[in-house]
Formats: structure tokens, sequence, C-alpha cells
């Protein structure tokens, strides 16, 4: 059954042998992801960042190299700084207990930070920290079809416009 919502479809299956047929035989026209107008083409990071790509070479090579930073295997290397943040996490939970969620972001974008450019968090309003929280609410506006965008793509040009 196709649903249309807007100028987008959506396809209900209810036989399981068609839809594993689709998403894994034919997966290379039927898996990719869908456009992000705003976090995607707007700001033009639908070639460069991992999350916007379309399936395809180019998402296989990014997705090949973040595996060996953070794959399985690259990730049992990470347990000693893991183990180090846990316990200054701890350690900020037991001095401040009524602010926990200061600590706790600290502690996810340390860990991120050492993974991806080998620099530690140390204080919970780090500049750092803050820019990679702000990134993650921008994220929040990353979600397709909810802009007039999606159903007015002439739109999309009037932003590279202004």
């Amino acid at each position: 059954m196709t649903l249309w919502i807007g100028h987008s479809p959506r396809i209900i299956l209810s036989d399981t042998w068609v839809a594993s047929d689709l998403l894994e035989k034919r997966s290379g026209i039927f898996s990719s992801r869908p456009r992000f107008l705003v976090m995607g083409d707007a700001i033009n990071a639908s070639e460069t960042s991992l999350t916007n790509l379309e399936y395809g070479d180019r998402w296989r090579l990014h997705r090949r190299l973040m595996h060996t930073v953070v794959g399985s295997q690259a990730v049992r290397n990470c347990r000693d700084f893991q183990a180090a943040e846990s316990a200054l996490l701890i350690r900020d939970l037991f001095l401040d207990p009524n602010d926990f969620e200061l600590p706790i972001e600290r502690y996810l974008v340390s860990v991120a930070s050492i993974i991806g450019w080998g620099r530690r968090i140390d204080r919970k309003n780090n500049y750092v920290a803050q820019l990679a929280l702000a990134f993650m609410e921008a994220v929040d506006y990353a979600i397709p079809g909810v802009f007039i965008m999606k159903a007015i793509p002439l739109l999309l040009h009037a932003v590279a416009w202004l």
C-alpha cells in the first residue's frame, strides 16, 4: 500500500518476503536515507556528513573509516580513558548531586572528544563542550519532512539566495 504524505510516498509492506527482497537484495535502490533539507542541502552537508549521505560508494567509504575508529575492535583501546572519565563523573556527581546534567554531558562530550581529536574536556563549562552541546540541540532540526521547504522546494533556493 502506498500512502502519500505531501509530496512524499510512504510504502507499507505486509509481506515479509517482499520486505526482505526490497531491503536486503535491492538495498542499493531502496535503503537510502531521506533527504535532510535544512541539515543537508541548505548547509551543504549532504556530501560530507555520514548522517546525511545517501547510500552508495561514498557512504560505504565513510562507514569503513568510521569503523576503524569506533568499531568493536578499536573501542577496546578506549577502556583506560573511559574508566578515568567515569571516575571523574562519579566524583562530580558526588560533589554536587543536584547538578547531575552537566557532569553527564561533560563525560559524554569528553569521551567523544578524546576518540575524535585526542583532547580531554576537563571542566563542565568548557568552550568545546558548550559547542558540542549546542550542536546536539541543533540536531533536533534535522527531522526530515517537518520544514515548509519540503512542501515548497523553491524555498530551498531562497535560503541560498538570502
